[in-house]
């Protein structure tokens, strides 16, 4: 096997979307106000690539930051073949965006209050909405042991936790199994990069969170009009 040395691109101070988009400037032989450490060689390095893939998890990068990876790419294909490579940094957390996905149409952060799906981050943004009091009740629903809310004032919480006894500051707290552990449950897998179902290592009798709620909401009278 042919061992190869990895050349690093320094560009600390930078945010990694503004490095991007200096590698794009240069790379298309247009000016840029950031410096890239390496770009000469980044550069070289790319002309020489028959097929250069960018590998990514998406931790702590933003929209802006992932747009312009997906323009570098692009750009790259003018000439020849790129691709990247995203390798999810949390495989529960990307299954629920896929799952978002192919129920509306839309990722996270997806308000139902017309009536119909509406993906708007800023407007569904619960921390916001929470801050300039939008909310009439927080629910917090977390299969993460350790996992608490942070504490809300004049605002009622009802938390599904897996932790026994009751959150603190919560005026419900309900326990929840985890899936995977006390029941059955399903899971993306970026190692073969789709879903897969789970045995449960430690079936208890604890509720699923799914079951909880689907009890909950067939004791409101609008349970006819519930979409599932």
């Amino acid at each position: 096997m042919k061992r190869v040395k990895a050349s690093v691109v320094e560009a600390s101070a930078q945010p990694l979307a503004a490095v991007l988009a200096s590698v794009r400037a240069g790379l298309g032989g247009r000016k840029s106000i950031g410096t890239v450490e390496g770009l000469d060689d980044l550069s070289a390095a790319l002309e020489k690539a028959a097929f250069p893939v960018f590998v990514f998890s998406g931790r702590q990068q933003g929209i802006f930051t992932l747009a312009m990876l997906q323009g570098l790419v692009g750009d790259l294909n003018r000439s020849r073949r790129a691709t990247s490579l995203f390798l999810p940094s949390d495989d529960k957390a990307w299954g629920l965006l896929l799952a978002s996905v192919w129920m509306t149409g839309f990722p996270p952060r997806t308000g139902f209050g017309t009536g119909k799906p509406v993906y708007d981050p800023q407007l569904s943004d619960v921390t916001r909405m929470i801050a300039e009091r939008e909310a009439d009740l927080h629910l917090w629903i977390s299969e993460r042991e350790g996992d608490p809310p942070a504490r809300r004032r004049d605002l009622p919480l009802v938390a599904f936790v897996p932790d026994e006894g009751a959150v603190a500051g919560a005026a419900v707290t309900i326990t929840v199994g985890q899936a995977g552990i006390d029941h059955d449950g399903v899971f993306y897998s970026s190692r073969i990069g789709t879903l897969s179902t789970v045995k449960a290592s430690a079936p208890s009798h604890r509720s699923s969170v799914s079951g909880v709620v689907r009890e909950l909401a067939d004791a409101l009278p609008e349970r006819e009009a519930l979409p599932c």
